[in-house]
């Protein structure tokens, strides 16, 4: 890949989104793209998206009223869209002089082109979905908590307790179902 973009930048904010179940990419593919599995695209003015079937778009190079603009292009094509939209985010250094590194705060890279970038997206992009279903299964827990602490001392849920806590038991291994 050799266009400006990735010959000029010397750092780069990569962001991913978790936005919903699904994006039909599908839907997609009369749009240009750069590669195919994951599926890579221009976006903005000099940057470029990543995205990929289980729901997350990972951006490159853009700013907030591009990022905002190509999300707003992607809404007919999420399938069973968040409320909450996860986000994951990460700054892109390149240093020819220097190793590849993955640092706390940053990446560091030696040449840009799209396989390093189709990998940190796809590194993210699972960052970002993972975050979205701990933070869910946390919910769900704290939701549980007084159930489980009945159950601990020996009563037994009755009624709409007993309800309630099947349907967070049944919420919780939808969640492990849908991680695995």
């Amino acid at each position: 890949m050799n266009d400006p973009f990735f010959s000029v930048q010397e750092k780069v904010e990569s962001r991913a989104f978790f936005l919903g179940q699904r994006i039909n990419i599908k839907a997609l593919e009369q749009s240009i793209r750069l590669a195919i599995s994951p599926f890579v695209t221009r976006a903005g003015g000099n940057g470029y998206a990543v995205l990929f079937r289980y729901g997350v778009c990972v951006l490159f190079g853009l700013n907030s009223v591009e990022e905002q603009a190509f999300l707003n292009t992607l809404d007919e094509f999420v399938i069973e869209k968040f409320q909450y939209i996860t986000i994951e985010d990460t700054l892109i250094i390149l240093n020819k002089k220097e190793n590849e590194t993955i640092e706390p705060d940053h990446i560091s890279l030696q040449k840009w082109d799209i396989q390093r970038i189709q990998l940190i997206a796809d590194s993210l992009a699972k960052s970002a979905v993972l975050q979205y279903y701990e933070s869910r299964i946390m919910e769900t827990f704290d939701r549980i908590e007084p159930v489980a602490a009945d159950l601990q001392s020996g009563g037994m849920p009755k009624g709409r307790n007993a309800r309630a806590l099947l349907k967070h038991i049944g919420y919780t291994l939808s969640i492990q179902r849908k991680m695995v």
